[in-house]
């Protein structure tokens, strides 16, 4: 009993040293996990996915909705996004029926892709917004709250289709309902309000039917799974939720916030050019009585060009706080810089700051940016548009929107989506290279317009009918291309070889002084 007594303390000892940061017995093998006092505030919670953001989940998501409404450089990623990733006119579909000897089924492709762009006119239940505006809204919020809901409205009675859309606000899906499964039984696990299954796949979705503190009754409604499609860039394995994308940057955007505002009314404090009356004490100095009191002027007039003068006695102390400094600068580009990282994107779009910056540099960072919003791009189109168009086609073959006869709903859905592109960052070298690319079989038409966001087929019609339109008006045909002339990598190479040089008698004084 002595031994245990005698053991305990010095076990919890050890332990505090350890938490503490106190010398440890044994050092750890990797730096990131040694016990030290200078790491004694790092705090790292070793917890499943669900229970790290349960607590903190509602207040996280508030705080991002903050900062999409007040914050500039927030404001301009959500708009860089939207017009990168969804683009000005949306995600093209490219309908790709073929017929049996493995052409394009261009009368059938046509009637599918004419059918789809009549019902994205207007997609939303509260007819109100296009596939492209609500695509546009939807992505905003998924970079803001982290994940979307929409529901699919099957049998919807308001346009031709019979289908439309409908998002879910996060806030209503209930992520403080929990409750363990049990083998055996009809009873699923549910996670954060939404059921799942063994495997952890999303049985139904429990959403309440108004926000709390309404006048109205207020009850959770089970959706089936199938009617949802749940959106969000997991970040780790088992996740059920998803969370802000804003969160590496929000601290840095909310003290920048901050100061910013320090300085500002400091500079306006300093522009004012305040000061103080001060009264000047000597032998003659005579303290005002009740009878003659002395007339102190509390304010002076500071407009422009006027000058105020004082009473005897009376001096004026300026105070004049130099606002911003010159640091002022150079820290807010170090914070914005912290942001971009945080937020994926490059500092000099983000902060609109093109100073400084040469050819080289600003190519990387566009480039850099058009990587993200590629993959973007391919999850909007793989977690969104596919699920949409698939859903989409079998209520319209049902309701008589898409005429499509003798031909399968398998070859019907097959189908492209072409994301927006970019124009050329150097439009001469580019197209060049593009070119050569092609004709050394590195690359293809359709690749490279792609890039561009269009296809082959496009651009092929496009010209048929301005070739059409170019002999109906007694236009000549266009000039053939031709290629730019190869530009000589070396100086040598492109002044040509040296010219020849003459042979010169010697003078009489030369062949002297080589005897």
């Amino acid at each position: 009993m002595a031994i245990v007594k005698n053991a305990r303390p010095n076990l919890l000892q050890r332990i505090w040293r350890r938490v503490v940061g106190g010398a440890p017995e044994k050092r750890s093998v990797f730096k990131g996990a040694e016990p030290s006092r200078f790491w004694s505030e790092w705090i790292a919670r070793y917890i499943s996915p669900d229970d790290e953001m349960r607590f903190d989940f509602a207040f996280l998501r508030a705080r991002a909705r903050d900062l999409a409404r007040n914050n500039p450089l927030v404001s301009q990623y959500l708009a860089l996004l939207s017009a990168n990733v969804i683009g000005p006119t949306g995600i093209k579909l490219q309908a790709q029926v073929h017929t049996a000897a493995g052409d394009l089924y261009k009368p059938v492709n046509d009637a599918i892709e004419a059918a789809w762009l009549d019902w994205t006119a207007c997609v939303t239940a509260d007819r109100r917004y296009s596939l492209t505006e609500f695509s546009q809204q939807l992505f905003r919020s998924l970079a803001t709250d982290g994940e979307i809901f929409i529901r699919k409205i099957r049998g919807f009675p308001g346009n031709s289709s019979r289908f439309a859309l409908q998002q879910i606000d996060p806030d209503l899906i209930d992520h403080q309902f929990h409750h363990p499964g049990k083998a055996g039984t009809s009873m699923n696990e549910v996670r954060m309000g939404i059921e799942v299954d063994e495997w952890g796949g999303p049985l139904a979705y429990y959403v309440w039917t108004s926000y709390p503190g309404m006048l109205v009754p207020r009850e959770r409604v089970r959706i089936p799974a199938d009617e949802i499609l749940h959106i969000f860039r997991a970040q780790r394995a088992n996740q059920t939720r998803g969370t802000t994308w804003i969160n590496p940057a929000m601290f840095s955007l909310k003290m920048m916030d901050g100061y910013v505002e320090t300085e500002l009314v400091a500079a306006r404090v300093g522009a004012a050019k305040m000061g103080f009356f001060e009264q000047v004490i000597d032998e003659n100095y005579m303290p005002p009585s009740l009878d003659n009191p002395c007339e102190i002027p509390e304010m002076m007039d500071a407009s422009p060009g006027t000058f105020q003068k004082l009473e005897p006695g009376l001096s004026f102390k300026e105070w004049n706080p130099q606002h911003p400094d010159a640091a002022f600068g150079p820290f807010m580009k170090t914070c914005s810089r912290w942001a971009a990282s945080g937020l994926n994107c490059s500092y000099n779009t983000l902060a609109n700051d093109l100073e400084g910056v040469n050819y080289s540099s600003i190519r990387a960072g566009v480039l850099t940016d058009r990587d993200q919003y590629r993959t973007d791009q391919q999850l909007w189109i793989r977690r969104f548009l596919i699920p949409i168009y698939n859903e989409w086609h079998d209520y319209a073959r049902l309701s008589g929107a898409l005429a499509v006869t003798n031909v399968k709903d398998s070859e019907v859905k097959r189908a492209l989506f072409i994301p927006r592109g970019w124009q050329w960052v150097d439009p001469l070298k580019d197209v060049t290279a593009s070119v050569t690319a092609i004709d050394r079989r590195l690359s293809s038409r359709t690749r490279v317009l792609a890039e561009e966001g269009t296809d082959p087929e496009t651009i092929d019609e496009q010209l048929a009918n301005e070739e059409k339109l170019d002999k109906e008006y007694g236009l000549p045909p266009l000039a053939p291309f031709t290629k730019p002339a190869t530009v000589a990598t070396t100086k040598s190479e492109a002044e040509g070889p040296p010219p020849e040089e003459e042979e010169v008698e010697p003078s009489a004084q030369t062949k002297a002084a080589v005897m």
